[in-house]
């Protein structure tokens, strides 16, 4: 897999407006979940699965240091996602070669993109607006079969 691949544009007016709306954009540096936003990501063409999502928020200057996330729940297949909303050229998200060279990308706003989040990496805003994405982890569907006892 990639570090991060683009696959393409999603509408993103509703749930800016609906954040507008809200206020959550005022209340920078906290994730927020909503049933609005479950609505939203139910829509988008990730497969099928369990869906986790939440809004991420950095403000300007803040960053999340580099590390490697591990499995939300061991064993079972799971991708993740990002969709961002309010985003600037100097926000970046980088990860890391073997080699330790950091290669860094900005992910375009309103552009659905698959990340590798196993991998090391960091999150870095150094731009004069808060980078507002939403986070989701889609979690396979496993039960395939049914056991009887």
């Amino acid at each position: 897999m990639l570090d991060c691949q683009d696959l393409g544009p999603v509408d993103i007016t509703t749930p800016v407006q609906d954040m507008r709306k809200f206020g959550l954009i005022q209340v920078a540096g906290w994730i927020y979940t909503a049933t609005w936003l479950h609505t939203f990501v139910e829509r988008l063409p990730l497969g099928s699965g369990s869906r986790m999502s939440l809004i991420r928020v950095l403000t300007p200057g803040q960053e999340i240091p580099a590390h490697a996330d591990g499995y939300l729940l061991k064993g079972v297949p799971q991708r993740r996602f990002l969709l961002p909303l309010i985003t600037h050229p100097n926000a970046v998200m980088s990860w890391f070669t073997e080699d330790g060279v950091k290669e860094s990308y900005h992910l375009l706003e309103g552009h659905l993109f698959e990340i590798n989040y196993r991998k090391k990496h960091e999150v870095e805003n150094h731009s004069p607006i808060d980078r507002v994405h939403i986070q989701i982890d889609v979690l396979e569907d496993t039960s395939t079969h049914v056991t009887t006892d």
